[in-house]
């Protein structure tokens, strides 16, 4: 009963896991949309105007939080690749 248990923990931490590396991503995707707008901003201003300062700040703020987590997302993606490749029987691994 204690490893029933223990596999279910598991999975359902794998679970999460795989549910957090998918919320990362969208992150990234509304960051993607944020520096988009930012160009627009940047691009429809010209130099001097205040907006077009605060889009630039702007612009390198969410390129550092956007390293940041494409970084984090990627360790956490291969860490659950090398966990599931760890869970495969020997015969179904590659090279096996």
């Amino acid at each position: 009963m204690n490893c029933a248990h223990n596999c279910i923990k598991s999975m359902r931490l794998e679970m999460a896991a795989w549910a957090a590396l998918d919320d990362l991503r969208e992150v990234q995707q509304a960051l993607d949309n944020a520096h988009a707008v930012f160009t627009m901003i940047i691009d429809k201003t010209g130099g001097g105007h205040i907006s077009n300062d605060l889009a630039q700040l702007g612009i390198a703020d969410l390129s550092e939080w956007s390293e940041k987590i494409d970084r984090y997302a990627d360790q956490l993606e291969s860490s659950l690749a090398g966990a599931v490749e760890a869970d495969l029987p020997t015969e179904t691994k590659p090279g096996a």
